[in-house]
């Protein structure tokens, strides 16, 4: 197959994109997962105090 695009390094450029939109989704995933995760930890500390601040 004769290379025919003006820019032979769109294909290659688009596959790159392709593998960075994975690690996107992946590295959103895990940061949310963070997040959900510091929720559950300082959310009790959070309560705590509160409580002891309204005493």
């Amino acid at each position: 197959m004769p290379k025919t695009s003006p820019n032979p390094d769109l294909e290659f450029t688009f596959e790159k994109f392709q593998v960075s939109q994975t690690d996107i989704n992946q590295a959103i995933t895990s940061i949310l997962y963070v997040i959900w995760l510091a929720l559950i930890v300082t959310a009790p500390a959070a309560v705590i105090f509160a409580w002891k601040a309204a005493l």
